[in-house]
């Protein structure tokens, strides 16, 4: 079972790089044991683009989606790559062991980044151009992480935390603004736990839960600046101590949560009736039915 293989450890990169660009640390991983890696700080665009694109602007990657769908016109609230990924992954991988855990090629997935700036109509995501989906599990995932704001924004992470500390039947808090939210983020975020769920609802095959999907996606679906809030303005220059003490474990129960509550299959009409938008409310905690709402998901 993969899931009795999976430990996993923290270290926020932002604060760690202000001390200094290379790092040696010994990481302590949950539930148990120790690992010992070396960072060093590379500048992204060298990263992913280096000399063969320049310094050619963005049109996908690192820019708010409501940017890529205002260049892309295709008519959607999402960006194409997310519709094309989704889409894709649902039709050939909800049944692969592991799906999101694995990235695939990276020169392969590096020729499909590059596909998608140059012209996202035109990708094709067919089984014949990229035989391994996990090429196109780690774009998705690779788009989301480079987001400029995380798609689970900062009220809405809040009152997830608020709401995980009470009984859920008798949770009263709630967003008290997303409005200030870019639609096409909402309409983004909503339609990826739609996806996460709907992988999850296969986890007898792929063994992918609830639990495993929220600790490949916390980490990409909230920024570190959430979590490194809750320690002020300290600089943390021990290594081990920023391991142990910045992590990304609240950021996993936080999407977990969003996971179990969100709608599976019987609710994926996107609740345009009333009669279905009442009954929902009865069992779903205030602080996912007013999110539900502010995104258009309940009318």
């Amino acid at each position: 079972d993969l899931s009795d293989m999976c430990c996993h450890g923290t270290v926020v990169l932002p604060t760690l790089f202000r001390v200094s660009k290379t790092h040696q640390l010994a990481v302590r991983l949950e539930p148990r044991g120790i690992i010992y890696v070396k960072l060093s700080l590379m500048e992204q665009r060298k990263t992913f683009l280096d000399a063969t694109e320049g310094d050619h602007e963005m049109q996908v990657f690192g820019l708010e989606a409501w940017r890529v769908v205002e260049r892309e016109a295709s008519g959607l609230m999402v960006p194409l790559l997310i519709e094309k990924c989704i889409s894709e992954i649902e039709r050939r991988g909800c049944q692969v062991v592991g799906l999101y855990r694995l990235c695939g090629s990276a020169a392969v997935k590096k020729e499909l980044r590059e596909a998608f700036e140059r012209d996202s109509h035109s990708v094709e995501l067919s089984e014949n151009n990229y035989p391994d989906v996990n090429v196109i599990t780690g774009v998705l995932k690779d788009y989301l992480r480079e987001l400029p704001h995380p798609l689970i924004t900062k009220p809405l992470y809040e009152s997830v935390l608020d709401s995980m500390a009470k009984r859920p039947e008798t949770t009263s808090c709630a967003v008290s603004d997303l409005s200030h939210v870019c639609v096409c983020a909402q309409a983004t975020l909503r339609k990826l736990l739609d996806h996460l769920k709907r992988v999850a609802s296969h986890h007898e095959v792929n063994k992918m839960t609830c639990q495993n999907l929220a600790v490949c996606f916390g980490p990409v679906l909230l920024s570190q600046r959430q979590e490194a809030s809750c320690h002020g303005n300290r600089v943390f220059i021990d290594s081990e101590e920023l391991a142990s003490a910045l992590h990304f474990k609240k950021h996993i129960e936080v999407l977990h949560y969003l996971l179990q509550l969100w709608p599976g299959e019987t609710h994926t009409s996107r609740f345009t009736s009333f009669q279905t938008s009442v009954s929902f409310s009865y069992f779903c905690p205030a602080v996912l039915r007013d999110f539900l709402q502010h995104t258009g998901t309940v009318q």
